[in-house]
């Protein structure tokens, strides 16, 4: 993992989810962090391979609660970040990830109350010998590079004192938020202390605070001299911020991230909570958007209110008709993908067009492909299937065995054109 000039979208409780860390990877974020997940949950789950939708799930054992859920897609870019307060069962939750992860970081500036009173986040601020000794063991034991993140202290110099007793803990990176723990997010961000930080420090600095527009990022970086900027809330409203291109439009943004829940299910409470937090900055939950998202109940709903429900049908008879095949034990290899692969058969030039599709054994009628967004819906009435859009370098089976995953997803304005293979 390299921490230099890169975009990171900070961690965020109930936002930093596996679809909203996709869709700022998608808009140019080159590192996210996931939201804090506590040790204590961590230690208590098992790996699973969810071949359901191509993801990776922490699950808590004896329950179907998902804890922590990634994506080989993410591999290199996702930190995990925890919130303990113990090395021994940080170190226990930290093995537990660390191999589907690209780094793990120690929350050490959370100031909300379920972190703090469990001697988390904030907390260790005023623990320097518990810091030392949390990120120490994680060092040791462990071949993932390790962070942490904190918040500035009562003065400059102690910041800085603390900053360097964790550098010489050996971990890669340090972000640093430029706010102290009484501060609320409508103080400005000190930049000129994340700066005090930066030049006593030969480790990368991650400089976060008041970030709410592509300019920004090099603004703080000027100001700071940091190696690279976290943002959180200005990611959060808009996820674009991240594009050399300009914002997107938040509405826009928003039907992505509708687009990328249901394509992940995922927990629909986070879906509603990260979409509430969007309408709140730029509308109001009493208008009837907000009324509806607060009533919706499960993924379903909230595609209703989108006028996203032709997508989760799509998404959802692509899913019943994988299973279909797994308990009729027809899911093929990849090496059986590989060896009926054929040559190239089909080119999409642009959005919206219909791609002849021939020499192909999954078409042999020649029924219509039809560009949705980043999917592509396979219409024959005998093999329902759903593809998607790979970057030009990649090349995909067309298989109705193939999971329904993001895993190729490419985002283009100018939709550049694409050769396909297709394969039994």
């Amino acid at each position: 993992m390299e921490y230099e000039n890169k975009l990171v979208l900070a961690p965020m409780v109930r936002v930093g989810t596996l679809p909203f860390r996709l869709l700022a990877a998608d808009y140019g974020a080159d590192i996210t962090y996931s939201e804090e997940i506590i040790d204590h949950k961590m230690v208590k789950c098992g790996r699973k391979v969810n071949e359901y939708i191509g993801s990776t799930d922490f699950v808590e054992k004896g329950t179907d609660n998902i804890v922590f859920r990634t994506c080989s897609q993410e591999r290199d870019r996702v930190v995990f970040q925890m919130g303990t307060s113990d090395a021994v069962r940080a170190l226990k939750a930290a093995q537990i990830v660390c191999k589907d992860v690209a780094a793990v970081d120690i929350n050490m500036g959370c100031p909300k109350s379920f972190s703090v009173s469990g001697g988390m986040g904030a907390a260790l601020l005023t623990k320097p010998d518990l810091i030392n000794d949390i990120l120490t063991t994680l060092r040791r034991n462990l071949d993932t590079p390790v962070t942490c993140k904190i918040r500035l202290l009562e003065s400059s110099s102690d910041t800085v004192e603390l900053a360097r007793r964790i550098e010489k803990t050996g971990v890669s990176a340090l972000a640093v938020h430029g706010r102290k723990v009484p501060d609320r997010p409508r103080d400005p961000a000190k930049w000129n202390e994340i700066a005090d930080v930066v030049s006593a420090l030969s480790i990368p600095v991650i400089a976060n605070g008041d970030v709410f527009e592509y300019d920004d990022f090099e603004h703080i970086k000027v100001a700071t001299g940091a190696s690279s900027v976290m943002v959180a809330r200005g990611a959060l409203w808009n996820a674009s911020i991240f594009s050399p291109n300009g914002k997107a439009h938040w509405e826009d943004v928003k039907i992505e991230y509708v687009r990328k829940s249901i394509l992940w299910d995922n927990d629909v409470k986070s879906t509603k909570h990260t979409l509430k937090e969007m309408i709140m900055h730029y509308s109001c939950l009493e208008f009837p958007e907000g009324k509806a998202v607060i009533k919706s109940e499960n993924l379903a709903d909230l595609a209703k209110v989108y006028g996203e429900e032709e997508y989760y049908r799509l998404v959802s008879n692509n899913r019943s008709w994988y299973l279909v095949q797994r308990k009729k034990n027809r899911k093929p290899t990849w090496a059986h993908r590989k060896r009926n692969r054929l040559e190239p058969t089909a080119r999409i030039s642009g959005p919206n067009q219909t791609p002849e599709i021939s020499n192909s054994p999954l078409n042999p009628k020649g029924d219509n492909v039809k560009l949705l967004g980043p999917l592509l819906s396979f219409n024959s009435p005998n093999r329902p299937l759903l593809l998607l859009l790979p970057p030009p370098s990649r090349s995909v089976c067309f298989s109705p065995w193939l999971p329904l995953t993001d895993s190729l997803l490419h985002k283009s304005e100018s939709f550049p054109s694409f050769t396909f293979r297709a394969g039994t």
